[in-house]
């Protein structure tokens, strides 16, 4: 899947770049990298909260780009976030 941001002021940004992603269910995974690197991208579009621009997410085999509103709820029911707050990751 990919992400391109569009303006009318400069160049396309490339946020997320043909990634293939494939977790085993139960799978925990860590999202790691630089700031800009298009990590919150890549959780906006697993969590339904955004679309890609190319290719698709499927969740359960379901095509969560599909029905934004369904699968936004299916995104919620099948998957776990944690930020770096320290309720995920006691000091």
């Amino acid at each position: 899947m990919s992400k391109i941001y569009r303006s009318g002021l400069g160049e396309p940004v490339t946020a997320v770049d043909a990634v293939t992603l494939d977790i085993p269910p139960g799978q925990g995974l860590a999202i790691t990298g630089r700031s800009g690197s298009g990590k919150s991208t890549l959780l906006h579009l697993v969590g339904a909260m955004d679309v890609p621009d190319e290719g698709q997410i499927t969740l359960d085999d379901v095509d969560i780009a599909d029905n934004a509103t369904h699968s936004a709820q299916h995104s919620a029911d099948a998957l776990a976030s944690c930020s770096n707050a320290s309720t995920c990751f006691p000091p």
